[in-house]
């Protein structure tokens, strides 16, 4: 009942957003089919009938759906998904993994815990740090970390980390595969294998990661069906 209040709430202030921007009718449509609609609205050659997969890792959610195209219409047959499976989930395990191991091991907080209400703050400054981080170790191979923390008493000083995009892709390829088996359990559910499926959209800022968009390219280890990431 919650998540249904929460979806109701939504949708009825999208309803006054529309209204308020002078818009009489403003039919939602779901995600992936806005996903789809962009994508052939630039796209070219769009078979008359055919189906795509939209692959759409956002920061707090993971939705992989089943759409098929047919003569210029978009329909959701399947779909399979993971809300606790985002980006967010990347950014806290290079957080747990990575950096707060390195801020108890190199200072004088041996006690660094991101449990830990006496240092919210520091963990908060880590957070945006590693997704900094994360983003910038899509197009580079290291990237440092650079963060001011404090200790107990208040006191203030510089603790700076290098990450690598290997320690990245090597803590982020289980949460890449747990999507792999989304979107295999979404065609198996209507019979659909890799062959049928004409394009693959990705859809979120995860997807820039190469070494998730090389898994997905795989036709063993991941989907084996073409990319389309043509669109921002």
């Amino acid at each position: 009942r919650s998540m249904l209040g929460q979806y109701e709430g939504a949708y009825d202030a999208t309803r006054r957003a529309a209204a308020l921007a002078g818009l009489d009718f403003a039919p939602l449509i779901q995600e992936p089919t806005a996903a789809a609609w962009a994508y052939s609205a630039q796209a070219e050659n769009v078979p008359s009938k055919c189906f795509w997969l939209v692959y759409d890792f956002g920061g707090g959610t993971f939705d992989a759906a089943v759409v098929q195209v047919q003569d210029g219409e978009f329909t959701v047959v399947n779909h399979a998904g993971d809300n606790f499976l985002g980006g967010k989930l990347i950014d806290w395990t290079i957080v747990d993994e990575l950096l707060v191991p390195a801020v108890a091991a190199d200072s004088s907080l041996p006690s660094f815990d991101r449990s830990h209400p006496r240092w919210r703050s520091n963990v908060a400054k880590l957070k945006v740090a590693a997704e900094n981080a994360k983003i910038e170790l899509s197009h580079s191979d290291f990237a440092e970390i650079a963060v001011e923390i404090a200790d107990e008493n208040d006191r203030r000083y510089s603790f700076t980390h290098e990450i690598t995009k290997a320690d990245v892709e090597r803590l982020a390829l289980p949460l890449y595969r747990r999507s792999v088996e989304l979107c295999r359990r979404a065609l198996s559910e209507k019979g659909l294998k890799a062959a049928d499926i004409e394009r693959v959209i990705l859809v979120g800022g995860a997807t820039m990661a190469p070494a998730l968009r090389a898994l997905l390219a795989d036709p063993a280890e991941g989907l084996g069906i073409p990319l389309d990431h043509s669109l921002d």
